[in-house]
This record gives C-alpha cells, sequence and structure tokens, in this order.
C-alpha cells in the first residue's frame, strides 16, 4: 500500500513544544531474514521522513534492525521518531544499523523533533572519522530520550538550536 500521513485522533504528546501539531504515520517494519518488508531499505525509509507534512509528523519504529549502510536519512519537517527501546544489549528494541565509517545516519532539520526509544549503531570495520548518528541542525525545543549512540565519531550532535533536551 502507498505510504500516507494520517491525521491524529485526538492529541498526541510526541513533541516538547504544544505549538507544534503531529500526526501519526502509519507504522514502518524493519526487515525480517531478508524478506520483503514494509520498510526495509533506505529509499522507503527517506520516502517515510518525506511523506511528514510541513506542521509535523510521528512515525512509530516497530522492534528490529533497520539496515541503513551509508546513512544519510534527512527530515526538514518537525518529526518525533518513537523506537520501542534502545536494544542494542537486549533483545526487542529497535535498532538503526550503518556500516560507513564517514556517514551521518540521520539528520533532523525543524524546531520541535523527538527521538525515542532508539539504538544508533555503526558497524563500520574501521573506527569512525567523521559523521554523528544523529545530528540536528535546528534542535529549538528537541528531544531526545533512551536512545543509544554506538560505535560513532559523534554519537549526537547539535550545531545549531537551543532549549533541547537530551535524557
Amino acid at each position: 500500500p502507498p505510504m500516507m500521513v494520517k491525521p491524529a485522533l485526538g492529541p498526541v504528546r510526541t513533541s516538547v513544544s504544544p505549538s507544534v501539531p503531529m500526526h501519526v504515520a502509519e507504522k514502518v517494519h524493519p526487515t525480517v531474514q531478508g524478506k520483503d518488508e514494509h520498510m526495509k531499505s533506505i529509499p522507503k525509509v527517506q520516502a517515510f521522513l518525506d511523506a511528514v507534512p510541513a506542521p509535523g509528523g510521528a512515525i512509530y519504529l516497530r522492534a528490529g534492525d533497520y539496515s541503513i549502510p551509508n546513512g544519510g536519512l534527512t527530515c526538514a519537517n518537525p518529526v518525533a521518531i518513537h523506537g520501542v527501546g534502545a536494544g542494542t544489549y537486549e533483545s526487542g528494541g529497535t535498532r538503526l544499523v550503518c556500516t560507513s565509517a564517514t556517514a551521518t545516519l540521520l539528520t533532523l532539520g525543524a524546531p520541535g523533533s523527538v527521538v525515542s526509544g532508539v539504538a544508533f549503531v555503526n558497524t563500520a570495520a574501521t573506527r569512525p572519522t567523521a559523521g554523528a548518528g544523529l545530528l540536528c541542525t535546528d534542535f529549538d525545543f528537541g528531544h531526545v530520550e533512551r536512545c543509544l549512540f554506538r560505535g560513532w565519531w559523534n554519537g549526537a550532535e547539535v550545531s545549531g538550536g537551543y532549549l533541547y533536551s537530551f535524557t
């Protein structure tokens, strides 16, 4: 089925800024044993981020590994990305996995964005020399909670913004 961003049925508390309305997107599925699932490749994940409307949106990532070999995911609109836990050392979590020693996995460029319950994992064969798991270029009122960053040059980097939090 085509990807759609649906209006929320009532208030969705996914942003630390109450002035940024959020919408609920369809659930996203990880790659499962190489089978063709809804969201197994970077073009599909990026298409979902591109579908977030200007007022904002929410994406829910189910448990599993999402292979994003060269990183490069971006979202220019306010987005709330929710996983089911930073499952690097325990089973059942949401993991975004990159294999590049120089890539940035996810760049967020809008105030009010939120990331929770996601592990950003870099499994490059060599020690990273650049890049970040999460790069926030405009992170006013942004919030990162219950996330794990492993194997990155910079786990999380904020290059612009104020009144943001990491918990």
